[in-house]
């Protein structure tokens, strides 16, 4: 599979198939959109140029934590992949997945290279003490 996250109509129809007629706890079009936004914003953030980012990748599960109170067993809810192409983010996976009582989780994949750029933009932010300061030392 591999939908572009603009391509609403073909989106609506892979979640129709995977999800039948869950709809509480699923994810939609506009969510997956949402992802591929807050994807390309951390991207930002952590300081990959445009032409570095094929590539990284987004997993996302739908739905959200509920009290224990909440019957969660059989919670039906998706977990979706978008790659990072070099035009764009598309999905590449949408399987139907049942959560607990967590549910609603991201989480951004980088490359190798782009792991080392963002490692040494973060590394550039602070420096580091040769040798442990002495409490003593900072009560003077």
């Amino acid at each position: 599979m591999k939908i572009n996250i603009f391509d609403t109509e073909k989106l609506c129809v892979a979640l129709d198939q995977v999800n039948g007629a869950a709809t509480k706890h699923t994810a939609s079009a506009a969510d997956i959109l949402a992802q591929a936004t807050a994807a390309e914003a951390h991207l930002d953030r952590l300081g990959i140029a445009k032409k570095s980012r094929p590539g990284a990748a987004r997993h996302y599960v739908s739905g959200a934590a509920v009290a224990n109170a909440y019957k969660w067993h059989g919670r039906v809810a998706n977990r979706i992949r978008l790659l990072r192409g070099s035009s764009g983010w598309f999905v590449t996976s949408i399987e139907r997945f049942e959560v607990g009582l967590v549910g609603g989780w991201a989480r951004t994949l980088l490359t190798v290279e782009q792991r080392d750029v963002a490692l040494a933009r973060f590394q550039s932010q602070f420096g580091v003490l040769p040798a442990p300061i002495e409490p003593a030392a900072l009560a003077a």
